[in-house]
């Protein structure tokens, strides 16, 4: 029945669409980019005024268009923030896709545990729906963050899962593309037959796509690697263009492992500048061995030097690298154990309401036990209320010794009976919880008066936004992260982000967001 009102929900929501958009939508999933943009570009050159929904739906697709030609950056991240709130209880397919975006959008700037938690909450909410095209890039997008972090055992099994569900999508591009994903996974085995059969399969079915210029050049040029590395020189030169300046790097190593030295040093020379630190390096060394066969010591030891500045680079980037692999391993360690408390904490409430309902059949028997120990606690109770009376003297009788902590309390007591914090600290979901800028204003000033001029206090030690501001005020008042996020607007990811942003500009240092509480309760006690 569920099943039956979702699939419901769905194609009336889809149905309010426009016809471009939704065709646009699935042009993308089947990696017909050049369809999905003409699409998209013809009902932009037409649009009129749009619902929030469509609106939304609109945004979604420019932000699916750039996804898919790899042009997402951070200048992305509050539109795709924005659109994950927008989806998160409406639409469980484009709140999935969101989270994918998000996650691309993330691991752009390196953020690869946010990343990582994004592609696991799309690839959650993909299999409940059973959406095999979203899953296929799901995985890819999965494989991909582990790869990219050198995860290299973590990358297998989402690679596996990327390629077997393009084959049962029937899509051949992804085919192509999971494929050479397979034969990175063989790679990471040194299984050479698997590592040749999957790249001559991502060749074949290349050929076939209009998108065979990136598929075809790179499957064959790792090919091509392959045989020269097992010094297979032959197949390799049956493979390899002589006018394709993509395939220098595969002559130079075709010539260099069959000792032809003249012409592994044109084609090195040809290399440098165009490779990364790494390959740099190996450029670099290579060429100054070559120069020194040939008996040429000037250029030679030119070469040494260049590779010493080189292998300086490469030492500083490789510690950067490992630095961020430590703490991607860390937080995705993190991030598991989080999933599995999840879980269990799920188990446990199964269980409690079992055995809620096991006590509700004996509640008969135990009744008369709780009436006759009411009845002997009866004047244990009154003998402590009169000592409650007596602790409320004495409390009487400290307050007045100590005004200024009382009138803090009083006026604390006060901001605790206003409308507007009643509002905020209601744990009833059905409660608005709106802010007026004057309520906003009411609320600075009494914060302002319990906590000794909270707000100029700040305001000295660093620039703060009104939105910052805001989150300081709520901190105090002891709102949870998930309610602040409803409260302004903007996701639980955005709240977070600016509680580490006030603690980078109050300390110079990045931290997570709970210390930033910490230290605003040290400032503001």
């Amino acid at each position: 029945m569920l099943l039956f009102l979702w699939l419901t929900s769905s194609c009336s929501s889809k149905e309010a669409y426009p016809m471009e958009l939704v065709e646009a939508d699935s042009a993308y999933m089947q990696g017909n980019h050049e369809r999905g943009d003409y699409l998209l570009a013809a009902y932009s050159l037409n649009m009129q005024d749009m619902s929030e929904e469509i609106t939304n739906y609109y945004k979604l697709i420019e932000l699916e268009q750039a996804y898919m030609h790899g042009k997402l950056s951070d200048k992305y991240y509050d539109r795709a923030d924005s659109l994950c709130v927008y989806y998160q209880n409406s639409n469980s397919r484009n709140y999935a896709k969101a989270l994918l975006i998000m996650a691309d959008i993330c691991s752009t700037y390196n953020d690869y545990p946010t990343a990582i938690e994004c592609v696991l909450k799309a690839r959650s909410i993909a299999e409940q729906i059973h959406n095999g095209r979203l899953l296929c890039l799901i995985y890819r997008n999965l494989g991909d963050l582990y790869f990219d972090q050198r995860m290299l055992e973590e990358c297998k099994l989402p690679y596996q899962q990327y390629f077997q569900q393009a084959i049962a999508n029937g899509d051949t591009l992804r085919m192509a593309y999971g494929a050479q994903r397979m034969a990175i996974v063989h790679s990471i085995d040194s299984n050479i037959d698997s590592i040749t059969f999957y790249y001559q399969l991502s060749i074949e079915l290349g050929k076939s796509l209009s998108q065979k210029d990136d598929i075809v050049p790179v499957a064959l040029s790792n090919l091509c690697d392959v045989y020269i590395q097992t010094e297979q020189f032959d197949k390799a030169q049956e493979l390899m263009p002589h006018d394709n300046p993509f395939y220098d790097w595969n002559w130079a190593y075709w010539h260099y492992g069959q000792n032809h030295v003249d012409s592994a040093v044109y084609y090195f020379q040809k290399l440098l500048g165009r490779n990364k630190w790494q390959g740099e390096v190996d450029d670099l060394k290579i060429l100054a061995e070559l120069e020194e066969l040939r008996g040429n010591m000037k250029a030679s030891i030119d070469y040494y030097r260049l590779l010493d500045e080189a292998k300086d680079s490469l030492k500083a980037q490789q510690k950067q690298a490992e630095t961020q692999q430590v703490e991607a391993r860390y937080n995705y360690e993190r991030i598991k154990a989080e999933r599995d408390r999840l879980e269990q904490r799920n188990k446990e409430q199964q269980r409690f309401i079992i055995l809620l309902l096991m006590m509700v059949s004996i509640v008969g028997s135990a009744a008369w036990m709780v009436w006759h120990t009411l009845r002997q606690r009866r004047r244990a109770n009154e003998a402590r209320w009169q000592l409650v009376e007596k602790e409320k003297e004495l409390e009487l009788t400290r307050q007045q010794a100590d005004e200024p902590q009382r009138q803090r309390e009083a006026l604390l007591l006060e901001l605790k009976g206003t409308a507007v914090y009643q509002r905020l600290k209601s744990p009833n979901p059905a409660v608005e919880k709106r802010v007026s800028e004057q309520e906003w204003q009411d609320l600075a000033t009494r914060l302002d008066d319990i906590y000794d001029h909270m707000s100029t206090r700040l305001r000295s030690l660093a620039k703060f936004s009104d939105t910052e501001l805001r989150i300081c005020y709520l901190l105090k008042l002891g709102v949870p992260p998930t309610d602040m996020a409803e409260i302004l607007f903007k996701s639980k990811a955005a709240v977070t982000m600016a509680r580490q942003r006030m603690f980078r500009k109050l300390t110079g240092r990045s931290a997570r967001a709970e210390q930033f509480d910490h230290l605003l309760e040290e400032l503001c006690p």
